[in-house]
């Protein structure tokens, strides 16, 4: 079966005590045009629709924070898995691979694959966009005819589009109470990889709007749970991340005056 998650009691004190000053209201941005990429070939162009970034999580405390936004439904079927590439780029030596249900996933490996499954489940948990994640303790691959330990398998469905990339300066949500919470997770989280190449907008159409739903999120978490250092990054030999002993050590909070945190 799957591992269980280790609870990240930093988080969910700050989540807390955050989260519903930072979030509690939800712009709705009007239908936005396609904008389209700097002209670099093979990069998709992103399709007309409605950004969104946030929902109100209704069901907030009965949020399944073991199985995640896809549940025991969408668990990967380890009947047998194949190989279909090897995916280039980042931190983590990644593979796509398809299941015994037929659906695809990208196995990520190393030191990310831990921390990165919970902090997706954290940010999906507070109403925000995340991939849908798993981890795997051991799975044996055709293809690559070994037995990976410790896999984060991130769901990719054939009817949901990818764009990569948008910035943190330029996006629909700047200066909204949801993007300001999104922020206050990334520090939370202790993600100091916020390359806008690390984000994402998913393209899933959406029954109820009739329209293209553009579901901005970020895509890659694995930089999350390390110690915080005040040094630039450009000083730091080598960025920490998923370590627990370290990021319980660390503090968010330096003091509170009037309504200012």
């Amino acid at each position: 079966m799957y591992a269980p998650l280790r609870r990240f009691s930093v988080v969910a004190i700050g989540l807390a005590l955050l989260l519903p000053a930072a979030i509690n209201s939800n712009p709705k941005p009007k239908q936005q045009h396609a904008q389209k990429h700097n002209g670099k070939k093979g990069k998709p162009e992103l399709p007309d629709g409605i950004p969104s970034l946030w929902r109100q999580p209704a069901d907030i405390a009965k949020r399944d924070l073991y199985w995640g936004p896809g549940g025991q439904a969408l668990r990967p079927d380890l009947r047998r898995v194949t190989l279909i590439e090897k995916e280039k780029g980042g931190y983590s030596t990644k593979y796509r691979v398809r299941d015994a249900s037929g659906r695809e996933w990208i196995a990520k490996l190393g030191k990310e694959a831990k921390g990165e499954t919970a902090a997706s489940r954290l940010v999906w948990a507070v109403g925000y966009h995340a991939d849908t994640n798993y981890l795997v303790p051991s799975v044996y691959v055709e293809g690559l005819n070994k037995t990976l330990h410790d896999v984060r398998f991130g769901l990719r469905p054939k009817e949901v589009k990818r764009v990569d990339g948008w910035n943190w300066d330029r996006n629909p949500f700047v200066g909204s109470r949801q993007f300001q919470g999104l922020k206050v997770m990334m520090a939370l989280l202790n993600n100091w990889d916020l390359k806008d190449s690390n984000n994402k907008i998913a393209v899933a159409r959406d029954k109820k709007i009739a329209d293209n739903e553009l579901r901005y999120f970020v895509g890659d978490l694995g930089g999350s749970f390390g110690k915080v250092s005040h040094l630039p990054r450009w000083l730091q030999f080598k960025p920490d991340r998923n370590n627990p002993k370290a990021y319980a050590r660390s503090h968010l909070v330096n003091g509170v005056k009037d309504d200012r945190v």
